[in-house]
Order: structure tokens, then C-alpha cells, then sequence
């Protein structure tokens, strides 16, 4: 049985918008048919801060369907001026990073790992 992913949105704190960070949680599995589910709230808007960090603990299957999310999800918060920040990422997120070659920076400021872009 297909275990759809699960994306919560954890609404930032009451802070000034250029230091607010949204927190999406994610568990389940994403693949070519549930991608949509996580690019949905990843996509800009008024909902998300300049700063996401996900929470892909939950995380038991990803393909490069989710990664291609990632990557764009990415790219748009580098021209909002943000960044994707990923942290307690599942065996199965670290392992498809790895097999993909896609390397990883920590951010100074929030200690998270950001997706370098390989383009």
C-alpha cells in the first residue's frame, strides 16, 4: 500500500519577515505520484517565510521526483532571498542525496544542511 506523504506547515513566530522561518514537516513517501503533495506548500506565496527549513525525519521512500522538489524549492528561496534548509533527514533522504552526488552545505546561521545546486 502507497503511504501518501503528510506535509504540516508550522506557522513562524511572531518575528519580523527577513528573520521568520517556516517549518514544513514531511513523513510518508514521495515519488513520481505523491511529489505534488510537497511541492505544493513549498511553492511561494504569502503562507511561506523567506527561510524553510523541512523536517524530513518522517521521510520512509523519496525518488528523484522529490529531489527535483527539493532543488527547485531550492533555487526559489535563494531568489527570495532565503534558503532551504533540511534537517533530521531519514536514512532513506541521506542515502538518495548520496547516491545522486547532490552535496550539501550547513548553514552558518541556523546549523540546517542547504542543497548545493549542481546547476
Amino acid at each position: 500500500m502507497l503511504a501518501l506523504p503528510l506535509v504540516r506547515l508550522v506557522a513562524p513566530e511572531a518575528v519580523p519577515r527577513s528573520r521568520a522561518v517556516t517549518t514544513v514537516v514531511v513523513t510518508g513517501e514521495i515519488d513520481l505520484a505523491s511529489a505534488e503533495r510537497l511541492a505544493l506548500p513549498l511553492r511561494p506565496g504569502p503562507h511561506l517565510a523567506p527561510v524553510v527549513h523541512l523536517d524530513l525525519r518522517g521521510i520512509t521512500f523519496m525518488d528523484v521526483s522529490g529531489l527535483r522538489i527539493l532543488l527547485l524549492a531550492s533555487r526559489r528561496a535563494a531568489v527570495a532571498n532565503g534558503h532551504l534548509g533540511l534537517s533530521r533527514m531519514s536514512p532513506q533522504v541521506r542515502r538518495l542525496l548520496q547516491l545522486t552526488h547532490v552535496q550539501t552545505v550547513r548553514e552558518p546561521d541556523c546549523g540546517c544542511l542547504r542543497l548545493v545546486d549542481p546547476a
